[in-house]
């Protein structure tokens, strides 16, 4: 029986790194690149979703170079920067540039939020994230205040896990630990926190399921398949946030 492998990629802040093991855990080779983020004003911090997608490519491609090897893999998983929303239209297609987690323009915002959901630790004790100037909940009030358009628009806010998973299963999904700091999602009962939804303004069914990290999803489409250069047998598994990964390593 031919050796089966799996890929793990980390999609950072700052660049992607994919790294391939044998089944067993061993390493075999990794693969790296690196992509910008614009800062056009004070405090705003923004990327290409399409930059993610075009560095899982080339590194997947360059770990899987051995035809043995790409058509023997048996699952990818992730770690990725965790915060990070994009709006899609119905295609998948982003819609404007994604907000970077580090992004801190939300001031407006937070206030709003103290006047009309409550003091601040209301969102930590759901979310186990601190209100601050950015991140999901803030960024997707701020486009449906602000960006009227690009909001009517999007068929779904997504951030880095969902946008990958789209890319590669047809399916948006977000595993738990991710789900945390978007801060819309009450982690104690790993679900959607309603009151969260009416402050940032949108409905549970444009944004992204959430799953437990270790889920399988599916298989690659067959586009993202021919894109990365492997089998379409390889399985999508839900990862996690990368600090947690850190913690869990």
């Amino acid at each position: 029986m031919a050796m089966k492998y799996i890929i793990g990629i980390d999609v950072g802040t700052t660049g992607t790194k994919t790294m391939l093991f044998r089944e067993t855990g061993s390493p075999v080779s990794h693969a790296y690149r690196a992509y910008s983020t614009k800062n056009c004003r004070v405090g705003e911090s923004e990327q290409d979703a399409n930059d993610w997608w075009r560095a899982i490519v080339e590194t997947v491609r360059e770990v899987t170079s051995d035809s043995d090897v790409a058509k023997n893999i048996a699952a990818i998983s992730l770690s990725t920067q965790g915060g990070t929303v994009v709006p899609v239209d119905s295609d998948g297609e982003p819609l404007r540039p994604a907000i970077v987690w580090n992004d801190t323009r939300f001031i407006e915002e937070r206030e709003l939020f103290i006047s009309e959901v409550g003091a601040p630790e209301i969102l930590y004790e759901k979310t186990g994230w601190a209100l601050g100037n950015n991140l999901p909940l803030l960024a997707i009030r701020y486009i449906k205040d602000k960006e009227p358009e690009i909001f009517s628009k999007t068929a779904a806010f997504l951030t880095v896990p969902s946008y990958v998973s789209m890319k590669m299963t047809g399916r948006a999904v977000v595993d738990i630990s991710n789900a945390g700091i978007e801060q819309l999602t009450d982690v104690r009962r790993g679900e959607y926190d309603e009151a969260l939804l009416n402050f940032a303004g949108v409905e549970k069914s444009r944004l992204a399921p959430i799953f437990p990290s270790g889920t399988a999803v599916g298989k690659l489409t067959r586009v993202a398949a021919s894109e990365l250069g492997i089998s379409e047998d390889a399985l999508f598994v839900t990862g996690a946030h990368d600090q947690y990964a850190v913690a869990l390593g």
